[in-house]
């Protein structure tokens, strides 16, 4: 029987406190929590606040509801969707189906609770325990869309995320939800979630991965400047199953307008200038160093350097430290 929301709510309260609960001593724990209430954290916030005070027990974390995402992805016009428990890599996975012709339909996604060699930009690896991030890949069909604009893709898909996070998690009261050029997605500063686009070979067709970190503890980040939606201050939280769908509908419905469009620019870059974190902020691409200023009509960054503006179209971008973007974040 497929779980409801607020029964799933429910599991996640007990799931906490099956795992919070052995870690210290009964009034340490009421101490903590009564704090972090006081602060606003909610009860993943208190998960990863304890969890920092003595050893960290393994946390029971829940399945993807798949009856529900099934549903879900249909009604937004999915032609296929397909949960598997692990796998390598899910954007191989659908690039290896594409190009080997198994792969016919337009909007086909592919998650996985857990990925072994997840791959990023510029062939970075990474992992995560089960089932404690939405990891999901999608093939579209981009026939129609002029080979100079499939760089505003990662850019599509980022606003698609953003517009997810910002309705399950109720903004305007929640952490600022920003992006950063050009494949990053920033929850009040730091990193929760990241965008890689690939394109098959002979084949009008781009799969675009997308991972964000739903419930990773600090100790389980991979980097100093991440984070994941569970440490966010939050009233309820939702459940895994709902991001995902949010993301699911958004994406769709972002690759919609955007083909039907010829892959317009103006559906993508007035609302992405206004939530890109990098642009105010001074930026270093490889040899290029300025200040980001604008983005281009094919996706590319332009940084104002000391000898006039530069077009950045692919690579690793940083922002200086010390030195704020237009919302308040300063990264690497």
């Amino acid at each position: 029987m497929a779980s409801s929301p607020r029964g799933a709510r429910v599991s996640a309260r007990r799931l906490c406190r099956s795992a919070i609960l052995p870690l210290v001593v009964a009034d340490v724990v009421l101490a903590v929590m009564v704090d972090s209430v006081q602060r606003g954290m909610g009860v993943f916030g208190v998960v990863g606040k304890l969890s920092g005070m003595g050893r960290s027990e393994a946390v029971e974390r829940i399945g993807l509801n798949v009856p529900a995402i099934t549903a879900g992805f249909l009604e937004a016009e999915y032609h296929k969707v397909e949960v598997v428990q692990q796998t390598g890599s899910t954007n191989t996975d659908l690039l290896d189906a594409v190009r080997g012709g198994e792969v016919d339909a337009d909007l086909v996604a592919l998650l996985a609770e857990e990925q072994t060699a997840g791959r990023g930009r510029l062939g970075r690896s990474w992992g995560a325990p089960p089932r404690s991030q939405i990891i999901m890949s999608v093939a579209a069909e981009v026939t129609g869309v002029h080979g100079d604009l499939l760089g505003l893709l990662p850019l599509l898909a980022g606003l698609a995320v953003r517009a997810a996070l910002v309705e399950v998690l109720g903004q305007p009261a929640g952490p600022v939800v920003g992006l950063k050029w050009p494949n990053d997605v920033l929850l009040g500063g730091l990193k929760v979630g990241g965008i890689l686009v690939e394109l098959a070979q002979h084949r009008p067709v781009a799969v675009i991965g997308i991972g964000v970190n739903y419930d990773l503890l600090p100790e389980e980040l991979p980097v100093e400047h991440a984070t994941s939606l569970c440490l966010q201050p939050a009233g309820a939280m939702p459940t895994r199953t709902e991001v995902t769908l949010a993301i699911a509908r958004h994406l769709a419905a972002e690759l919609q307008r955007w083909r039907a469009l010829g892959g317009a620019p103006e559906v993508v870059l007035p609302r992405y200038r206004l939530a890109c974190v990098s642009l105010g902020a001074d930026v270093r691409a490889g040899d290029t160093v300025g200040r980001a200023e604008d983005v281009a009509r094919n996706g590319g960054l332009v940084v104002r350097t000391a000898a006039g503006p530069v077009t950045v179209v692919s690579g690793e971008v940083v922002h200086q430290f010390g030195v704020l973007g237009r919302a308040g974040c300063a990264d690497g």
